[in-house]
């Protein structure tokens, strides 16, 4: 999946796929956590979802994911509307891509 392969090889085998199980259902996840970011939620719910995701999204090796979760928080800090469309629109991309990858 998405964690570097060199972090991996430092886990026993066990653990290993273990890692890809639950990277298989944070994945799984996505669906439901993109939910969050639809209709007209108020950017101040939007910003807490996006941490949230960030985070969950960096612990599982999906650095592209985070970034743009990060993104998307700071630009519901600013509440510039066009910005907040494009990181929103991008956030999307990402989770659309990252499950089709994984289906």
């Amino acid at each position: 999946m998405a964690v570097a392969s060199s972090a991996l090889d430092s886990l026993a085998p066990a653990a290993r796929a273990q890692f890809a199980l639950l990277q298989q259902r944070f994945v799984a996840g996505l669906a439901s956590r993109r939910q969050e970011f639809s209709g007209g939620h108020v950017p101040q719910q939007m910003a807490a979802a996006a941490h949230r995701l960030a985070g969950a999204a960096g612990g599982y090796g999906f650095d592209a994911l985070s970034a743009c979760a990060r993104d998307l928080e700071r630009q519901c800090a600013l509440a510039d509307q066009p910005d907040l469309s494009r990181a929103l629109a991008l956030l999307h991309q990402e989770i659309d891509r990252i499950t089709a990858q994984a289906g």
